[in-house]
C-alpha cells in the first residue's frame, strides 16, 4: 500500500464516520467518481458522494424507469463529500501534493515536452496512470468492505460504485470485483440491460 492509498482510505473513512444517522438511513449507494482534472491524465481525481432513497423517489419521474433513476449517476445527488486530486486554492493541499508525487514517481510519468513530441505515446502513458489510480481506489473500496467500515456504519453491505460519467462494460467487472455479490447484483443487471 502506498501513502496516497492510505490518505484516501483515511479521509473516506473519516467522512463516512461523520455522517449523521438520518443520512445513513437514507443512503443506498456510495459513489467513487473518477475523472481527470482539466482532462490531464496526470491529474486523476476522486469524488466521493452518495445517493439516497429520497432523491431516488424524486428522480424516478425524470428517468426512463426506476432502475435508470437508481443506478444512473446523472440522476444522483452528485454531491462532493470529498474531492481528492483537485487543485483548489488553499484546500486539499496534502492530497494534491501526494497525488502529484505519486504520478511523478510513476513509471508512466511524462512531461508536457514529451506530450508535444509524441502525443500518441503519452496518451498511452496517461491511460496507464489512470488505470493505476483505479487500482488504488479499488483497494480503498475493498478495505472499506473487508475492514467492516460499511457494515459497521450502515448495518448492511452497500454498493460502493467506481465509475465515470458514462458506464462501460468494464465497470461491471470492476464493481463485481470490489463489492459483495448481493449488493452489486442490481447495478450489474442494469448495466447489462443497456
Amino acid at each position: 500500500m502506498n501513502n496516497l492509498e492510505q490518505i484516501i482510505y483515511d479521509k473516506v473513512k473519516k467522512r463516512i464516520d461523520g455522517w449523521c444517522d438520518d443520512i445513513i438511513k437514507d443512503i443506498y449507494v456510495l459513489s467513487f467518481y473518477i475523472d481527470c482534472e482539466l482532462d490531464d491524465m496526470r491529474k486523476p481525481r476522486l469524488t466521493l458522494g452518495y445517493n439516497t432513497n429520497s432523491n431516488l423517489t424524486f428522480s424516478i419521474s425524470q428517468a426512463t424507469d426506476e432502475c435508470e433513476a437508481k443506478w444512473n449517476y446523472a440522476f444522483w445527488l452528485q454531491n462532493e463529500e470529498i474531492v481528492i486530486g483537485e487543485n483548489n486554492e488553499g484546500t486539499n493541499k496534502e492530497e494534491l501534493q501526494l497525488r502529484d508525487q505519486w504520478v511523478g514517481e510513476s513509471q508512466w510519468f511524462y512531461t508536457d515536452t514529451d506530450e508535444e513530441e509524441d502525443f500518441d505515446r503519452t496518451l498511452e502513458l496517461g491511460e496507464r496512470i489512470v488505470e493505476d489510480f483505479y487500482e488504488i481506489i479499488k483497494n480503498v473500496v475493498k478495505r472499506l468492505h473487508n475492514e467492516g467500515v460499511i457494515i459497521g456504519k450502515f448495518n448492511k453491505a452497500l454498493p460502493l460504485i467506481i465509475h465515470e460519467l458514462e458506464y462501460y462494460e468494464r465497470f461491471i467487472e470492476i464493481n463485481q470485483d470490489i463489492n459483495p455479490e448481493d449488493c452489486i447484483r442490481e447495478f450489474v443487471m442494469w448495466i447489462d440491460s443497456m
